[in-house]
């Protein structure tokens, strides 16, 4: 993926891993709603973070461990990391800004 190319909607309902709900993946890299902060901390995206590409369309993510779920929406924005993978934030079209991280990191 290029930056500034939309990214796709992974769907685990068609992978050989169904334990997580519907999701994103960026660089083989798979996100859910981060669990180290609170989601609403970001009021700009940071220097830190560039920008990667928008939702091709609405998904929804369902509820996960103590995730309660959410749909982003088309058209959300997404940033990552400029030096590492772990966290990417996403900027609903409302302006709300959210924290993912990606699951290799939990383990």
């Amino acid at each position: 993926m290029e930056l500034g190319e939309e990214m796709n909607v992974f769907d685990s309902n068609n992978s050989e891993d169904a334990s997580y709900p519907p999701h994103f993946i960026y660089n083989g890299m798979r996100y859910l709603p981060a669990t180290v902060t609170e989601p609403d901390i970001f009021e700009a995206i940071p220097d830190s973070f560039q920008y990667v590409g928008k939702m091709k369309e609405e998904i929804a993510v369902y509820a996960s461990r103590n995730y309660t779920g959410v749909h982003i929406k088309k058209n959300t924005k997404m940033y990552i990391g400029k030096n590492q993978n772990r966290f990417m934030l996403l900027q609903h079209p409302n302006g709300f800004i959210e924290l993912y991280e990606c699951i290799a990191y939990r383990e």
